[in-house]
């Protein structure tokens, strides 16, 4: 009789488990649950439906990271982004404000100085306002050249086979009991893209349009 009920309870958990996409899915839900201090198997979790939507090319790949490279460069400096604009293009200037950002930094460290030998405190004040801004401006132009570095590398790995695969696109709906919300049931629809080999989700992307 244990047995049978052993095997009638496996045929339930067997019938009733997800899929390998749907398990990712559970589990990355759980995580980020977890995360916020909720049990995802307090909230009555459920996934409605769960479809590939999309593979994720070498090419889209590469027109993601070109995209991000636009971003970096629309908000570090005057360029318009199009498709003659190269990441070399963008470096060299920026690299060029970080010298010209650390000149004026001496400069205006030396007019500090100068400032406070000859007491003029105003004088000082605007110095320090100059410097810091040239220091500030030489750390921006050198935190976006290395995220457009990191873009270059991974465009340029993924220009090496456009064709291929390289991730899978879902669109989700799910529900589960809101904590956040008194309990009340709330259901989600998102995008999920997943490794070429189903192991992980990478990321979750709003289906809000």
């Amino acid at each position: 009789m244990k047995y049978l009920s052993f095997v009638f309870l496996s045929v339930v958990f067997l019938s009733c488990g997800f899929n390998k996409e749907e398990q990712l899915l559970y589990d990355f839900k759980k995580a980020n649950l977890k995360a916020n201090h909720f049990l995802i198997d307090e909230l009555d979790f459920s996934i409605e439906e769960m479809v590939r939507v999309e593979d994720v090319t070498g090419l889209d790949s590469m027109k993601f990271y070109k995209n991000v490279f636009f971003g970096i460069t629309t908000e570090n400096t005057s360029f318009v982004p199009n498709a003659e604009l190269t990441f070399e293009e963008v470096k060299d200037y920026l690299n060029k404000i970080i010298l010209l950002s650390d000149t004026l930094k001496q400069q205006y460290q030396k007019s500090v100085i100068d400032a406070m030998v000859s007491n003029c405190y105003s004088c000082e004040l605007e110095a320090k306002r100059k410097r810091n801004k040239a220091i500030d401006q030489g750390i921006d132009s050198k935190i976006a050249v290395r995220k457009i570095e990191k873009a270059e590398i991974s465009h340029n790995k993924f220009a090496e086979n456009t064709s291929m695969i390289y991730a899978l696109k879902y669109k989700a709906t799910y529900s589960y009991n809101n904590p956040m919300l008194l309990g009340a049931r709330q259901t989600f629809t998102s995008y999920f893209i997943v490794d070429s080999g189903s192991t992980m989700i990478l990321k979750e992307e709003s289906a809000a349009k």
